[in-house]
């Protein structure tokens, strides 16, 4: 049984590559982080809701809500029959610089 010759493939020339530096990875102290703000609740995985409600002096407290059939039960254990707002949060949860 014959086999037939190979044929020859015509060679393409390969794009030159270039490489970016990147800057290198700094570490930095966990307490120096603050988290971005969340406007919509995400979906829960264990019917708790996370919401960072913003402070005066540009930080962030985190209120976690869980759900329950009745509606979301705050951390002091308010109850509200719907999903509240950052700013009906804020009346109870956001921290005002002391004043002296």
């Amino acid at each position: 049984m014959a086999v037939p010759a190979p044929v020859a493939a015509p060679l393409v020339a390969a794009a030159p590559v270039s490489y970016v530096q990147q800057a290198p990875l700094v570490p930095v102290a966990p307490e120096s982080i603050t988290p971005a703000p969340v406007t919509a609740p995400a979906v829960p995985s264990n019917g708790n809701f996370d919401i960072y409600v913003p402070n005066s002096d540009g930080t962030y407290t985190l209120v976690t809500l869980k759900q329950t059939d009745k509606g979301y039960i705050g951390p002091q254990g308010e109850l509200y029959p719907e999903h509240p707002t950052v700013e009906k949060l804020k009346v109870l949860y956001a921290k005002t610089p002391a004043k002296t």
